[in-house]
């Protein structure tokens, strides 16, 4: 799943990011954030919020909060 969020970032924002660094600081603003869910939830087939991407800042912690989700409704 890394792959995949970090995959949809540098599509949409054009650049890669280390698993820390902030996506607010490649250029992420509200626009973007809503494109980028959308991107996510087509790619893995979940939804996401545009609010969980201001939340979990980082690709990491998006990683971290999506897997955490998806286990937690396959059980």
């Amino acid at each position: 799943m890394p792959t995949v969020i970090s995959s949809c970032v540098q599509g949409l924002l054009g650049t890669i990011l280390s698993a820390n660094e902030p996506l607010m600081s490649a250029g992420l603003d509200s626009l973007a954030a809503t494109e980028l869910t959308n991107v996510i939830s087509d790619s893995l087939g979940v939804e996401v919020s545009p609010v969980m991407l201001f939340d979990h800042p980082t690709l990491e912690s998006i990683t971290s909060i999506l897997t955490s989700e998806m286990q937690v409704s396959g059980e």
